[in-house]
Formats: structure tokens, C-alpha cells, sequence
């Protein structure tokens, strides 16, 4: 007798590759690995950080940027694919803002949201109408008289800064509120200068202290102003490292202005040109602007330490590839901003003070430039302190933007403080215990900032499983939150 049978062969399915001898049976593929159950010979070995390949089948993770690969498109006889191909030569990144970048799974695809184009999603679409919001935001512009509204805004209160500054600003040498703001002032400028670091905390931890990052911010950095003026990197570059000296002239007129009309005669208006007194003026502007002139400055130098495509963007503006000849002219003009202003400044504070030293007691001086040693122990000689103080922030702005590696540079920025601290405690240059003892808080802050920051980047590096992240999280953002709260609402 015969005997039929029905046999029905089907191909591997997704997660599985062909086994044995003529491949007639299916395996799981091995771990890493993944195949799409399309006839494949062999499992394909998973994408860096965007694929996930549990159980042999790709799963791609949102939040990152797929550099297009157009031989990624053709299948081994030449022909184009409705799918990517991905494997472990891809070339992913992390998207600039998680939000820009959108993964087509079917295609196996990113593309950058509305408003967002360029490298990593992580350029504003200027034809488009959209304008960067902060550091990594792109929003829609507001309409042309929002625009103009809040540019008046912003000039109307730098104009009456000035005139405050220059004509009704009056100098107590027992007033102790002055010295406070300027502790807690360069507080938040430290905070601030940790948000290029790469551990920087926690996203709720920024979320909160975002306004300390508008310290050494550019005004472009409202929306509004951006879209007003429509100006690209090197050109905002320019306008900002030019606006403190412009200021300062405007703020030099004003006063002679004030002056000629307060006397109504030559006399006092000459004598305050030929005894240079606008030059008091003229520091106090620059001191004021110092944070952001270096901060501005050491953003010319500031390279994503991967590129993209074979080519390195500016972590400022990624509309910027490094190492163009654009980009040398500007570290030129980031080399002399940084010259004249981040060396420039603390040593002729520092000079200025030394040379005047006899005079620091003088009711006159101290009117003029008191706004630099106040609140020191001039018997012991400390006014000068006011000069480390600067080269510290900028210290620290220089190691995050000039080191790649980003254990290695919040280490060395977390060593500078921890110098600054030590120093401190050491001279103690404040003529008044509790000013002393308000700088060592403001120091020992940033400090445990810096450490929990490296702790909370070193969490995020190593596998663990969801519920583990988020008590990590949740920690640190309320250590961060407690220790610089406290010390905000002690300064």
C-alpha cells in the first residue's frame, strides 16, 4: 500500500536564522543579533544604541538620529529595499533634543520634527519660521510685533541698568546688601557654567535651575530676539562680544551726560574726561558682562567630540561644522575675545587694585570702584580676591568646553572648586564672618553639585533595569534640589 503525505516547509521565522547541515530546521539567533524572517541566510548583529535585540527580533529605541547611508538602501544584487538594512556599522547618535528626531519604524528611518533639520534634528528650520528656545528647543517665531515688542523690552531695561549704574548708584562701604548679591550673583553664575558639562545633573534638576544658565547666556537665546534679528552663529557671536563695549560707551555718555547737566558748566564735565572717571563706568560694564564675554568665547572652541557623517559640528549652533575656514576665523576672534576678556579682566581688576592700594580707604575711590573689593578685609590685604574669583568661573567654563571627554573634564572642574574651597577656607578674605561663611556654602554647593552630577552620569552608563534608573534619578535630583535650594535661601 502507498502513503501520501502533505508537507508544508516554511521559511525561518523573525528572531531565527537556518540550522543544520542542508538548513532545513531554524535556531534562535544568538544574542546581539537579530533577523527580520525574510529568507535571511544568517542573523544581522544588532545597531549601536538605537536597536534592541531581545529575543533575536530589532526593536528600535526613539530618541536617537540614524545618519542616512544610501548603501544601506540596496540589497546584495543591487536592487533598493522598502527596508533600511541596519546592523552594527550604523551610525547612530542621540539626538540633540529627544523630541526632534522621529523614527519611522517601518522604514527604519529618523526624520526631524517640524522646525527641526540639520545634524542630530539639531538645527531651527530658519525658512520655516523657527528660532532656537534656550539650548536644544526649537519653537515657532511670534508674530512680527511680539517680535519688536519684547526687543524694546529688553533695550528699554539694559538703557535704564545704565543709567542706574552710572547716575543714581551710590556706594556704602558699611552696607552689607551689596556683597550678599554678589556672593549669590556668582553663585548662580557657577551653577550656570555647569550646564555645558555633560554631567550636569538630573532633567528636573536643570528644568528648575534653568534661569542660573542665563548667566553667561546670549540674548539670542530668547526666542523672540532671534527671530527679530535673523543673524547667524558667527554673526550673534560678534554682536554679543561687541555689546558690552558698546554699552560701556553708551553708559560713559550718559554720565558725562548727567554731569553737564547736574553742574551746567564745562568745568566738571572736563574734569571728569581728563581725570578719567568714566573709566569706573567702563570696568563695572565689563565686570558685569565678564561671565558671558567667556562663556561666549570659550562656545567658538566647543566641538561635539563625535562627528557626524565625518564631520564635527559646534555644539552652539551644529549649523556650524568645525574646522571650516569660517570656523578658524572665528576661533581667531574666540582667541582674542578670550585674551583681552578672560585674562584681560582679572588681571586689571587685580592691577588696578594693587596700584591703588593706599587709596582703598578713600571716600572718592571707594565710589568708584568699591564695587570690587567691598565687602573684603582691606587691612589684611585681600581686596585683590575679587580677581581669583573670576579666573575660577572661567576656569571652569574652559575645561567644558575645551575637553572632550566628559568624565575627565567635570573631574578637573570639580578639582578647581575643590581648590577655590580650600583656598577660601584658608584666607578667609572677608572682613565679616558670616560673608565668610556664606562663600564657603556657595562653594561647598557647587562642589556637591559637581560630585552627585559625576555619580548620576556614571548610573547612566552602567545596565540597569527601569525601576533602578528611576529610584537613581529621584535621588540625586533630590539631593541636587535640597542642597542648592538651602543654599539659595540662605544667601
Amino acid at each position: 500500500p502507498s502513503a501520501s503525505f502533505d508537507i508544508a516547509i516554511r521559511s525561518c521565522l523573525a528572531g531565527e536564522r537556518p540550522a543544520g547541515e542542508l538548513g532545513y530546521t531554524c535556531e534562535r539567533c544568538p544574542e546581539n543579533s537579530y533577523s527580520d524572517g525574510l529568507g535571511e541566510a544568517d542573523c544581522t548583529s544588532c545597531p549601536p544604541l538605537i536597536g534592541d535585540c531581545a529575543s533575536g527580533v530589532l526593536r528600535l529605541r526613539e530618541g536617537f538620529f540614524l545618519v542616512e547611508d544610501e548603501q544601506s538602501w540596496l540589497s546584495e544584487n543591487g536592487t533598493r529595499l522598502q527596508r533600511r538594512f541596519l546592523d552594527a556599522s550604523a551610525e547612530v547618535h542621540p539626538c540633540w533634543n529627544p523630541e526632534a528626531c522621529v523614527l519611522d519604524l517601518e522604514a527604519r528611518t529618523t526624520r526631524c520634527a517640524e522646525g527641526y533639520a540639520g545634524p542630530l534634528c539639531g538645527v531651527c528650520d530658519q525658512a520655516a519660521n523657527f528660532a532656537k528656545q534656550g539650548v536644544n528647543t526649537c519653537v515657532a517665531c511670534p508674530s512680527f510685533a511680539v517680535n519688536l515688542t519684547v526687543v524694546l523690552v529688553i533695550a528699554l531695561v539694559l538703557l535704564g541698568a545704565l543709567v542706574w549704574v552710572t547716575v543714581f548708584r551710590k556706594v556704602d562701604p558699611k552696607e552689607r546688601t551689596p556683597t550678599v548679591m554678589r556672593i549669590g550673583l556668582s553663585f548662580v553664575q557657577s551653577l550656570g557654567a555647569l550646564g555645558i558639562y555633560k554631567a550636569r545633573g538630573t532633567e528636573t534638576f536643570r528644568a528648575v535651575f534653568g534661569f542660573a544658565e542665563a548667566a553667561g547666556a546670549s540674548l539670542f537665546a530668547a526666542s523672540p530676539v532671534a527671530c527679530f534679528f535673523e543673524l547667524d552663529y558667527f554673526e550673534r557671536f560678534a554682536t554679543m562680544m561687541l555689546l558690552p563695549l558698546i554699552a560701556a560707551g553708551f553708559a560713559v555718555l550718559i554720565k558725562a551726560a548727567s554731569v553737564a547737566l547736574t553742574s551746567r558748566q564745562w568745568a566738571p564735565l572736563r574734569e571728569y574726561f581728563r581725570e578719567r572717571k568714566f573709566m569706573s563706568v567702563f570696568v563695572l560694564i565689563l565686570y558685569i558682562a565678564y561671565p558671558m564675554l567667556t562663556a561666549q568665547a570659550f562656545s567658538m572652541l566647543d566641538c561635539l567630540p563625535e562627528s557626524v557623517d565625518g564631520v564635527y559640528y559646534l555644539k552652539a549652533d551644529l549649523a556650524v561644522a568645525c574646522y571650516s575656514s569660517a570656523h578658524w576665523a572665528g576661533v581667531g576672534a574666540a582667541g582674542v575675545a578670550l585674551a583681552l576678556f578672560g585674562v584681560g579682566i582679572p588681571a586689571a581688576v587685580v592691577r588696578l587694585l594693587f596700584r591703588n592700594r593706599a587709596r582703598l580707604t578713600e571716600p572718592g575711590f571707594i565710589a568708584q570702584y568699591g564695587f570690587l573689593f567691598q565687602g573684603y578685609d582691606v587691612e589684611r590685604g585681600m581686596f585683590w580676591w575679587e580677581g581669583t574669583m573670576l579666573a575660577r568661573k572661567a576656569m571652569i567654563v574652559m575645561l567644558g568646553s575645551t575637553i572632550r571627554d566628559p568624565y575627565y573634564a567635570i573631574v578637573l572642574a570639580t578639582l578647581v572648586s575643590v581648590a577655590g574651597l580650600v583656598a577660601h577656607v584658608h584666607y578667609r578674605p572677608y572682613r565679616e564672618a558670616v560673608f565668610n561663611y556664606l562663600e564657603t556654602l556657595t562653594l561647598s554647593a557647587i562642589t556637591a553639585t559637581q560630585v552627585l552630577s559625576i555619580l548620576f552620569l556614571r548610573s547612566e552608563q552602567v545596565e540597569s533595569s527601569e525601576t533602578q534608573r528611576l529610584v537613581a534619578d529621584a535621588a540625586v535630583t533630590g539631593a541636587l534640589l535640597l542642597v542648592n535650594l538651602v543654599t539659595l535661601l540662605r544667601v
